[in-house]
């Protein structure tokens, strides 16, 4: 009887260890993170920096007025207060057609800011670029961020 109890007791305790396990192992959560849309922001002075990867050919982290007016033209209805909010923008590589941000998300992910652009085909066969930017709270500044610019399916 006391051999039954024992082993219960290991099962019980084993179980609690696997569901604590389960739960205290966060280094995977995944935080959605707002942001506002730059829409139709364009880059300048940035072929010289070209520093992306895959389809990413610019991306660029901006914190200050000063680089914000060397290396964007935006005239849309956002402002930015870079005392509380910076940008984050880039542009892919050339496509063989026209391309357009179909859709843009950020996440925060084991200490890393995930900003993905999905760019999709337009019905004109002109060589373009996709250009891309948000707003992001501050809160969210020394963060690393992980550009990653994708073609829709």
């Amino acid at each position: 009887m006391n051999n039954t109890r024992l082993k219960l007791a290991i099962s019980v305790i084993i179980f609690i260890m696997l569901i604590l396990g389960v739960f205290s192992c966060n280094s995977t959560d995944v935080t959605n993170i707002s942001f506002e849309v730059l829409e139709n922001c364009n880059l300048q002075n940035v072929d010289s920096i070209a520093n992306g990867t895959g389809l990413s050919d610019v991306e660029l982290v901006i914190a200050n007025q000063s680089d914000y007016e060397k290396y964007i033209v935006y005239n849309g209805p956002i402002e930015v207060d870079f005392n509380e909010e910076f940008v984050i923008a880039g542009r892919s590589m050339w496509q063989t057609h026209g391309v357009r941000v179909k859709e843009q998300s950020l996440q925060l992910k084991s200490d890393i800011l995930r900003y993905r652009v999905i760019i999709g085909d337009m019905d004109y066969q002109m060589p373009e670029r996709a250009k891309y930017g948000i707003v992001v709270s501050k809160a969210y500044m020394n963060y690393q961020v992980d550009f990653i610019v994708e073609k829709e399916d």
